[in-house]
Parts: C-alpha cells; structure tokens; sequence
C-alpha cells in the first residue's frame, strides 16, 4: 500500500524497513522528544513491528524522491468509536525543517479523516517542543489537555482540518493530485483514491 504524490510517496512500513527506523528512532534528537527514551534492541523492533503489522495500524515511510527520511502514521484506530491516533519524525536531519512533513502529513490525515470516515485523529505532543506544538496547529490540531508525564494531548476533526485548509495560503502549494493504491481495509471505499485538490486556488 502506498500514497502516491508529486513531492513525497508514503510506502506502507515493512519488515526490512525496521533497522532503518530503529536507527532513526534511537538518535540522540528524536528519543529526546519520545516517552519511551531507553534502549530498543532489533529484537524489540521486531517484536513491536508484529503488533502494528494489522489493519488498525497504518504506518508508512515518507519518501522524497525516492529517499527514506521518515515514519509517519495512523494508530489505534478504533472503528467503533471514530477515533485514531497520529504521529510522525523525519529521521534525516538534512530534512528537518523543509516541507515534507506537511506533505506528508495532509494526504495521511485526508486519509483518516475523509476516505476512512475518522471522526477524531489526536496526537501526543511533548509539552516543551514547541516545534511541534506550532506544527500540529498549522494542520489544524488544537490542545485538548494535559496527559500528564510532561506530554499534551492534541486533536483535529474534519471541520478543523477542511478549515485549516480553506483558511491557511500555506497550504495552496500542496494542492497536487496524490493517488492511493492497494487499499482493501473492509467497510471503506476500495480501489484507487484520487484526490483532485486539497485546497481551493487563493
């Protein structure tokens, strides 16, 4: 499975992808901002790449011309009640700071939000990274409370996700077409997703 678009290529996470985000996920500048900061062993990634490997876990590596810089994903989503979880690092400091993470993050929660029908997608935010906190706003997150342990949590429904879009010049420039294949979760449209624009021209 994989989201297809001009500036990035979101690629369902495979096994022989799991050393390559271990690597990322134990560098000194992402387990800093984790809550979880001890060691991972490959066995540990093994291990946890078997109880995300399912169709109640969407996580996928974010490709820049064909270049692996990052994880981004959808996680415990719970069909009953309309929810999920959202999370995302660029592992490839070159990166940081570019737009990439915003076009990846806008085709992953039209996704969750207008294809899998997700009435609430939140997001666990360190507290002190203000980096993040600013990020999620742009994308239409808004904090709902403290979870304690120093972490925020954060959320976006549809109508702050299509105002985020409709309202934010920003966002013009990643208007492009992206296609989704190889989508079979039961109970959702099937086939090929092609989303013609994400935002009016302004």
């Amino acid at each position: 499975m994989k989201i297809s678009g001009e500036m990035v290529e979101l690629r369902r996470l495979r096994i022989n992808d799991l050393e390559m985000v271990r690597r990322w996920r134990t560098s000194d500048a992402i387990r800093s901002r984790m809550e979880y900061q001890g060691e991972i062993t490959p066995e540990m990634q093994h291990n946890w790449f078997s109880t995300i490997n399912n169709s109640v876990n969407y996580f996928f590596i974010i490709h820049v011309h064909d270049q692996a810089i990052g994880l981004i994903q959808l996680q415990n989503i719970n069909f009953e009640d309309s929810v999920a979880e959202s999370g995302l690092f660029i592992g490839e400091p070159s990166f940081w700071g570019s737009p990439a993470p915003f076009a990846a993050s806008l085709p992953l929660l039209d996704f969750g939000i207008n294809l899998m029908g997700i009435r609430e997608i939140s997001a666990k935010v360190s507290a002190v990274n203000q980096q993040a906190i600013d990020y999620n706003k742009h994308l239409g997150f808004t904090i709902d409370h403290s979870l304690g342990g120093g972490f925020l949590k954060m959320s976006i429904s549809k109508s702050r996700f299509d105002k985020a879009i409709h309202n934010q010049k920003a966002f013009d420039r990643f208007k492009n077409t992206y296609t989704l294949l190889g989508f079979d979760q039961p109970g959702v449209s099937q086939g090929i997703f092609i989303r013609q624009s994400l935002s009016p021209s302004v």
